[in-house]
């Protein structure tokens, strides 16, 4: 039977580490849980509006909506002061919040709840459309959006699409 000897010279080896891999670093700013929400007051047609920052690929862009429907949304009904800006993988952006309280307000039929502000805010259900008659998706205050059924969301899409092409 041998036995191992264990001598000074092994207990004084220092271990070597792996080396630390570096962070990579963020491409759309901080995460929304550790930012704070700039969020601006100001007065547009006699009407106070708001002007917030968004995160996620929005970093440095701002969304502006009533002053009425953000204190209403942010006091009773529990939003979160941070939303970010996701594309819909087709080429349209929607400012988005991926809170589950948030998601079961929207009442939209996904596997993950993603809470479109839009639909929040003029309260479309299932198989409604929130149109957005100026093209902006930034644009969120109650004016430029405009709630229909699926099938009125069609035809209103391709009769402004034709009025488009015919300016042409």
């Amino acid at each position: 039977m041998s036995a191992t000897v264990s001598t000074a010279v092994d207990a004084a080896a220092p271990q070597v580490l792996p080396k630390a891999r570096k962070r990579k670093r963020r491409r759309y700013g901080k995460s929304p849980k550790s930012c704070p929400v700039k969020v601006e007051r100001f007065m547009e047609d006699d009407i106070e509006r708001v002007r917030v920052s968004l995160f996620g690929r929005g970093f440095g862009q701002h969304m502006v909506l009533d002053a009425a429907d953000w204190d209403d949304g942010l006091g009773k009904k529990g939003w979160p002061e941070c939303w970010v800006l996701c594309g819909n993988g087709k080429g349209l952006d929607y400012v988005k919040s991926s809170q589950r309280r948030v998601g079961s307000q929207a009442t939209q039929q996904s596997g993950v709840p993603k809470a479109t502000l839009a639909r929040l805010i003029v309260g479309a259900m299932p198989g409604e459309a929130v149109i957005y008659r100026d093209g902006n998706h930034l644009n969120l205050r109650r004016s430029n959006l405009l709630k229909l059924d699926r099938e009125a969301a069609g035809r209103w899409r391709s009769e402004r699409l034709t009025t488009a092409c015919n300016r042409l």
